[in-house]
């Protein structure tokens, strides 16, 4: 059985997945997704963002589907502590679909509000982010 997730900061690029997931990512298959009834935030000090409950907000994201039991480890293992992988209906090209997400746990939130930018996270960010998670993925196989 395989499962669904999706995804909408640094797991939308298919680089980070690979890299997570410690394999080829030729069977998965990825697209566009939207959220509705959540805001995807900027967290502090962090190039990343996290999801938050917000009536009439809505999160433009990525579908992953075939997703494996082992992928799921991998992935949970992956996300930071306070995000807690829910169950969620999205939409997609294709209708409406279930799958998980990592949506941020804690209520308040412990920090401002503020909005976080793909774009900016792509040109500024993602390049440093792969190379790092590479050789923390490197180091951790060595171990």
């Amino acid at each position: 059985m395989t499962s669904s997730l999706f995804v909408y900061g640094s797991l939308m690029y298919p680089e980070v997945i690979r890299i997570v997931l410690h394999r080829t990512i030729d069977d998965l298959e990825i697209r566009d997704a939207v959220l509705e009834g959540y805001r995807r935030v900027a967290v502090p000090a962090r190039s990343y963002p996290t999801g938050i409950a917000a009536l009439g907000s809505k999160i433009h994201g990525k579908l992953v589907s075939g997703l494996t039991e082992e992928d799921l480890r991998r992935l949970d293992a992956y996300e930071a502590s306070f995000y807690v992988r829910t169950t969620v209906s999205v939409q997609t090209d294709r209708g409406m679909a279930k799958a998980f997400a990592y949506i941020d746990g804690r209520d308040p939130l412990p920090f401002p509000i503020r909005e976080w930018d793909a774009e900016t996270y792509e040109k500024e960010h993602l390049a440093t982010f792969i190379n790092t998670l590479k050789k923390q993925c490197l180091g951790a196989r060595r171990q």
